[in-house]
């Protein structure tokens, strides 16, 4: 995808990810996202990011 944030891309004037949390609330606890890049937007949408260290660190 030519190096977006594949969860930040619009889908029906708000971010794909943004649908999923939604849907997904009401069957889960807490929301985890593993991101590269969008943590804080990531954040207000309510879902915590999973620190994580790189493999080929």
């Amino acid at each position: 995808m030519g190096g977006v944030d594949k969860g930040m891309q619009p889908f029906r004037s708000k971010p794909l990810a943004l649908h999923a949390l939604r849907w997904l609330a009401p069957q889960a606890g807490a929301m985890l996202t593993s991101t590269n890049r969008s943590a804080a937007e990531y954040a207000r949408m309510g879902a915590s990011e999973w620190a994580h260290r790189s493999m080929h660190a």
